[in-house]
């Protein structure tokens, strides 16, 4: 099952994205120091995945009853092969969306888990 990762502020709130590091490893035996896809869950807000942005979406913007916001979704994939949708908000898209690149491996952390619709 795919869920999604929401990064960033939305509407009124006050939870911001904290970190976004560029992963320059390419030795795949460290996979085991990261949290796969697979395994997040809505339950445990410390992980940290690395995983290669398959697919950088348009920066988009929306109106609600909360008020006007602006998104990015992207794609991702780890190193087992598992696919994740991760959506950045707000300041978020802002800080990250310039350093986001297609095809470039990243380590992603304290986002929230979700559920797919």
């Amino acid at each position: 099952a795919r869920e999604a990762i929401r990064r960033g502020k939305e509407g009124s709130g006050k939870r911001k994205s904290e970190r976004i590091g560029i992963c320059c490893i390419l030795d795949h035996s460290l996979a085991d120091d990261f949290t796969p896809i697979k395994s997040l869950t809505t339950l445990n807000p410390d992980w940290i995945i690395r995983a290669r942005i398959t697919k950088k979406g348009q920066v988009k913007t929306y109106r609600n009853d909360r008020g006007e916001g602006k998104l990015l979704n992207i794609d991702l994939v780890d190193f087992y092969g598992t696919q994740i949708q991760a959506t950045f908000f707000g300041e978020a898209v802002d800080k990250f969306e310039p350093k986001l690149k297609e095809n470039s491996v990243y380590l992603f952390s304290k986002g929230t888990v979700k559920p797919a619709n």
